[in-house]
C-alpha cells in the first residue's frame, strides 16, 4: 500500500500487507493513517486477472521471525470448502442457471482456454473444481469483479439474509416493521 503526504506525493517506502498483521501499533506512528488513506484514494485499481498476490498466498499471518511461517489463503479457503462439505463448482453452476459441464471445454463460455487447460491438469474431472477455484477462473461479467457463479452465490446470500432476518428493515411484521415515512428516509 503506497503512502503519500499532504501534497499526494509518495514520499514513503509503501506498507507491505504481510507486515500490517497483528501490528495494529504502526498505526500510531505519525500521520501514518493519512498517509495510507491518501495512498488507497490516490493509487488506482489494479488490473483484475485469476491471481491472488502472494502477500496473502505466501505470507498471510506470517512471523517475521519464522522462516517460511506464511499461510495461504486460497489452500484456506479450498480446504475450508471441503471440511464445510460445500458442493463442487459445477454444482454451483446448475443452482446458478449455468449448463452443467460434463467436460472441462463446456466451462469455455465463462473460463478462458488457458485457464481451462490449467483446471484439467488440477484436476481429473469437472466434477472435481473446488467452487473457490472455479470462481476465481470465470472471466468478470460485464462492468463487474466477478463471474457468473460468484455473482449468483453473492445474490442468493443476500436474498436469503432479507428473506430469514427477522429483523430486516422491510419486514412485514408490525411489531419491528418501519413506518412508511421511515422506510422512504431509508430507500432515499
Amino acid at each position: 500500500m503506497q503512502r503519500m503526504d499532504s501534497t499526494f506525493r509518495e514520499t514513503h517506502v509503501g506498507v507491505k500487507l504481510r507486515d500490517t498483521f497483528f501490528n495494529p501499533d504502526m498505526l500510531l506512528e505519525f500521520q501514518m493513517i493519512d498517509e495510507l488513506v491518501r495512498g488507497l484514494i490516490s493509487t488506482p485499481m489494479e488490473t483484475l486477472d485469476n491471481f491472488l498476490t502472494e502477500e496473502i498466498t505466501k505470507h498471510l499471518f506470517e512471523d517475521a521471525a519464522i522462516p517460511f511461517s506464511g499461510l495461504d489463503l486460497a489452500a484456506l479457503n479450498i480446504q475450508r470448502g471441503r471440511e464445510h462439505g460445500l458442493r463442487s463448482y459445477n454444482e454451483y453452476r446448475a443452482v446458478c442457471n449455468l449448463r452443467r459441464a460434463r467436460t472441462f471445454e463446456d466451462l469455455s463460455r465463462e473460463i478462458k482456454p488457458e485457464l481451462i487447460e490449467k483446471l484439467k491438469r488440477v484436476y481429473k474431472s469437472v466434477e472435481d473444481i473446488d467452487l473457490f477455484t472455479g470462481g476465481l477462473c470465470e472471466t468478470p461479467l460485464q462492468g463487474g469483479i466477478i463471474g457468473p457463479t460468484f455473482g449468483c452465490v453473492i445474490g442468493l446470500q443476500f436474498s436469503f439474509l432479507r428473506k430469514c432476518d427477522r429483523f430486516w428493515y422491510e419486514t412485514s411484521d408490525s411489531n419491528l416493521r418501519f413506518s412508511e415515512e421511515q422506510l422512504a428516509d431509508i430507500r432515499r
